[in-house]
């Protein structure tokens, strides 16, 4: 197996850079965040950098598959849906309403099992933010598929959710294994073809607007015809929009800014987006002054030793 470290790394630290990025203004209108900032919006890490619940779900989420990737899809899935369990005890970040009420209906009803958990009329897009390891970790895609499906309805089982789920961690994989950026809006709906209606339809229109608002020239008009990104197909939309308005290495921070720069879930379109660009070029080639963004997080040294965690566990 070829050596992934440098894009394991990429991922995560992508996801988390967006994820804090965003923070300060995700319930902020863009004018708003304009008379704030400036006229470029927020376009600088904050010092004693803060991620959110994005970025400690996908941690929950990469926790449980550097222990159990190698089993079968219902052991890893039930592992997933006990590690939110773990996550929803920890106080130090508030969770999205139907991440805490999916997990909280779990863990209260000992007879409820993990598919049953889902909020099945909500299609946000917290199931779609955490899903980056596991585009990370499986290179059979039907394993891909079939974690990312069922991570999903743990905590949202609306099937547009389910859609943007399995089609952000494919699109991780997409960027893993290089293939060319102009290719994903095309494969990813693909590989959502067997999602439920109407999740199939209503995110696959989301990827079809991001890119036919590529032509515009006014980048906030495109974003906006996208959505806000509270739902799933718009927070992937949005961010599959960015990643092909500015695909390569030398633009990641144009693009971590111009995804977290709107009117609705910044740091989610920030999280999904970093992470799929950070896989695709690798931590390395991210540059110096994005490296010096990671030094002012808080908790870097966790963020690292669950990196070295990840890259140790599918190096063995």
């Amino acid at each position: 197996m070829k050596d992934i470290s440098d894009f394991i790394r990429g991922s995560m630290w992508g996801l988390a850079l967006g994820d804090a990025l965003g923070k300060p203004i995700e319930f902020k209108q863009l004018i708003q965040i304009k008379e704030f900032y400036g006229p470029k919006g927020i376009t600088k890490m904050p010092r004693n950098a803060i991620w959110t619940d994005d970025t400690e779900m996908t941690f929950a989420v990469a926790r449980t598959l550097i222990n159990t990737h190698h089993l079968s899809v219902e052991e890893i899935s039930t592992q997933i849906a006990d590690e939110f369990i773990n996550w929803l005890d920890n106080p130090g970040y508030a969770p999205g309403n139907t991440c805490r009420m999916g997990v909280f209906k779990y863990k209260n009803d000992p007879n409820k099992k993990w598919w049953e958990s889902g909020i099945k009329n909500s299609k946000g897009c917290g199931s779609a933010m955490r899903v980056a390891p596991i585009g990370l970790y499986f290179s059979d895609l039907d394993k891909l598929y079939k974690v990312a499906y069922n991570s999903s309805i743990i905590t949202h089982a609306h099937p547009t959710a389910i859609a943007a789920a399995v089609g952000a961690a494919y699109l991780v994989r997409l960027a893993l294994n290089k293939i060319e950026v102009n290719l994903w809006p095309g494969e990813v709906k693909k590989f959502v073809k067997n999602v439920p209606e109407p999740g199939r339809t209503e995110f696959c229109n989301a990827i079809d607007t991001a890119v036919n608002v590529l032509r515009k020239e006014n980048t906030e008009e495109a974003i906006r015809s996208i959505g806000k990104g509270w739902v799933g197909e718009e927070a992937v939309g949005i961010a599959l929009y960015c990643c092909l308005k500015y695909p390569e290495p030398t633009e990641f921070k144009k693009m971590l800014i111009l995804s977290v720069n709107h009117d609705g879930d910044s740091d989610s379109t920030g999280c999904i987006a970093g992470g799929i660009m950070g896989t695709f070029h690798g931590y390395n080639a991210l540059g110096k002054e994005i490296h010096e963004w990671t030094e002012r997080f808080m908790e870097k040294e966790r963020m690292d030793k669950i990196i070295n965690n990840m890259i140790s566990s599918l190096k063995n």
